[in-house]
């Protein structure tokens, strides 16, 4: 929806403020006011199509009576391969970049039996393509080890759900791990392996180092779990709305997005500055360093105001960032909407200096979700659904880091 807001000097603001559940939309614009969205174009490589469905090949992404559901789609790529989790459809598919499908796990209870694909279960031979039956209630985010660990998050059983006296917190989430067969290893929960299930799981990422970092969202603030490639605990933060870096006076500060950096023990946040009188919302990302858990440093995101011509006269559109990730060496990407087939892709350093701007174009208006994400080395991958199917793209973004 659109907020309208007037300003002393007459001119109209509209502060974009999307929200539909289930569907990531990204509506983020780097630009100064008025600069429309030109730019050099980083080309899309499209990498295959899936159709829409519940074979093993297919994702389920419609409820029966073809209304979107609100389950989550994740996708993650390393090394060349494609990891869908597809939560609807109660499974996580491997994909070459070519479109085949490798491996599959899956819930036998809510999917047809694999046909392309030989069944561990059942074949004694060592097959390089294999099918996994497994009871997935709920498949969140999934991340890939160098080693070819699969983690997985899902509920748990409702008999194993606790809740936090404390902050009346449900803790129903864990992390799943599996072998580069498919073969199920354990899971993580708040104190590592085996642990007590997590609160809402908001992302996790794995650093170059494989370590896992978990951002949770309770009533009341983020909490973020640090481990090793092991599963040991090495670091827990919690981080309120007192604990937020102060802004301005005069503005009231919401933490949006938290990425671990991919070398040092560091996390970003990244944090949206709302004025009193509510004619402008800001943006910074601050840098904030374990083990002493202080901030030291932080850089402002430049603001984003798109004419609109109105019937009162000319209006602006102030356009939020995203924040999609992290690579090495310090990169953080951002994404945002430039109109319905366009997006401007900005690559920062962890000191505020721009990388890169590149634009991504994708000529489907019909996409009604999409999900990005950046590879450790820098590659941005995309699985983006319409009535019709879904395509994977990437964007060599590598390409532009020094």
């Amino acid at each position: 929806m659109y907020t309208a807001l007037e300003t002393r000097s007459g001119k109209r603001w509209l502060i974009a403020s999307f929200v539909i559940p289930g569907i990531l939309l990204l509506i983020s614009l780097f630009s100064s006011c008025g600069s429309g969205g030109g730019g050099e174009i980083l080309e899309a490589e499209k990498l295959f199509d899936l159709p829409v469905g519940i074979l093993e090949d297919e994702v389920d992404i419609f409820h029966r009576g073809n209304t979107l559901p609100n389950r989550k789609n994740s996708l993650y790529m390393y090394q060349g391969l494609i990891f869908i989790g597809n939560s609807l459809g109660s499974k996580v598919m491997e994909f070459s970049s070519y479109g085949d499908l490798i491996s599959l796990i899956y819930n036998e209870n809510e999917n047809p039996r694999p046909v392309l694909l030989s069944s561990r279960q059942d074949e004694q031979m060592v097959v390089n393509r294999s099918a996994t039956a497994f009871p997935f209630r709920d498949i969140g985010n999934i991340a890939v080890t160098e080693d070819h660990v699969l983690l997985v998050e899902d509920h748990v059983a409702p008999e194993r759900r606790l809740l936090d006296q404390e902050t009346g917190t449900a803790l129903q989430h864990v992390i799943h791990r599996f072998g580069p067969s498919g073969n199920y290893l354990d899971y993580i929960g708040q104190e590592g392996v085996g642990g007590t299930p997590f609160p809402f799981i908001v992302s996790m990422n794995l650093t170059a180092r494989d370590d896992l970092v978990v951002t949770t969202r309770s009533l009341n603030a983020y909490e973020i779990f640090w481990y090793n490639r092991d599963g040991d605990i090495l670091y827990t933060l919690r981080i309120d709305e007192d604990h937020l870096p102060a802004g301005d006076q005069g503005t009231f500060p919401s933490l949006e997005t938290i990425y671990p950096d991919m070398e040092a023990y560091r996390l970003y946040l990244h944090v949206n500055f709302e004025q009193e009188n509510g004619e402008n919302v800001t943006s910074a990302v601050y840098t904030l360093d374990l083990p002493e858990s202080v901030y030291s440093g932080s850089f402002e995101l430049p603001e984003n105001l798109q004419p609109l011509p109105g019937q009162e006269g000319l209006e602006y559109i102030q356009y939020l960032f995203e924040f999609i990730g992290t690579a090495a060496d310090g990169h953080l990407f951002f994404i945002s909407r430039n109109n319905s087939f366009e997006h401007t892709l900005i690559i920062m350093d962890n000191e505020g200096r721009l990388v890169a701007r590149r634009i991504l174009r994708i000529e489907n208006p019909d996409i009604f979700f999409n999900d990005y994400t950046v590879s450790r080395e820098g590659i941005i991958t995309a699985l983006l659904g319409d009535p019709g199917g879904v395509a994977l793209y990437w964007w060599r973004a590598d390409e532009l880091l020094p």
